[in-house]
């Protein structure tokens, strides 16, 4: 079964802190590339509030067999197809490296395919299937972001969230995991494309900060949409990086050194 309304597809493949955020609210705003969001995995909508544990944990462990329900699934999932689908029939969606196997089981009962390489999962949930891959060249830079916002709980910067943020401190230990994480997430998405012979559009967040409309420009060309008719709205949110983060990147270096590591 697939919505017959979804002409095209494209997955926003990342990490966490790369700017899936900034990129998935522009390509929305040009009323050409569908409504992108990170729509899997399902959460329970009476869920608690997560802690910092609650939210590594999130991360670095497969969801509990109890989540996993074929008819609550099966109605998320086509909800998650409506959603994500422009009025073009373009429908766009951000997957994170850790949720992809979570996503894939999702996908596998609602559609009731024997395919198992999750490429040709997503193939056969998301018709003509794009990827554009979204990394971070800074990758120290990279983990104390995501060290900050998995304490807080705050993905998305305002100046009241940074008050908050206050109250967390530098910890070496947890952004080194942090770092480690990153890596094996950006090499399973390498190793994902090239099991799988695709060749996505990489996008790196600093040229997407530096280069705001050229960087969409090139998503929506690369996705075969009018890139030169496209209205993009200006980002409205805020960097969520500030002189504590720069100071904590150059401190994790001296750290790094002094203590024998390689990042």
């Amino acid at each position: 079964m697939r919505d017959d309304a979804v002409s095209r597809s494209y997955v926003l493949a990342c990490t966490p802190r790369v700017g899936s955020h900034l990129l998935s609210e522009a390509l929305t705003s040009t009323r050409l590339a569908g409504h992108p969001r990170e729509w899997l995995p399902r959460f329970a909508a009476d869920a608690a509030p997560l802690t910092p544990g609650d939210r590594l944990r999130l991360v670095t462990q497969p969801p509990s067999e109890e989540t996993y329900d074929a008819a609550i699934d099966g109605a998320y999932v086509k909800n998650v197809l409506a959603a994500g689908t422009g009025d073009n029939g373009v429908f766009g969606i951000v997957i994170h490296w850790f949720v992809l196997q979570d996503a894939v089981r999702r996908l596998r009962a609602f559609f009731a395919t024997r395919e198992s390489a999750p490429h040709r999962v997503l193939s056969t949930a998301f018709p003509n299937l794009s990827y554009v891959w979204i990394k971070r060249r800074d990758k120290i830079a990279q983990a104390v972001s995501w060290y900050t916002a998995i304490q807080t709980g705050t993905y998305v910067g305002r100046h009241a969230d940074r008050q908050e943020a206050a109250g967390v401190r530098f910890d070496y230990a947890q952004i080194r995991f942090l770092l480690s994480a990153l890596t094996a997430f950006e090499n399973g998405w390498g190793s994902f494309f090239a099991a799988s012979g695709v060749k996505p559009l990489v996008i790196h967040y600093e040229d997407l900060s530096a280069q705001y409309v050229a960087s969409i420009r090139s998503v929506l060309d690369f996705l075969q949409l009018d890139a030169a008719g496209a209205d993009i709205a200006l980002p409205t949110r805020e960097k969520y990086a500030d002189a504590r983060s720069r100071e904590w990147i150059e401190r994790f270096k001296r750290d790094h050194n002094e203590w024998g590591g390689r990042a």
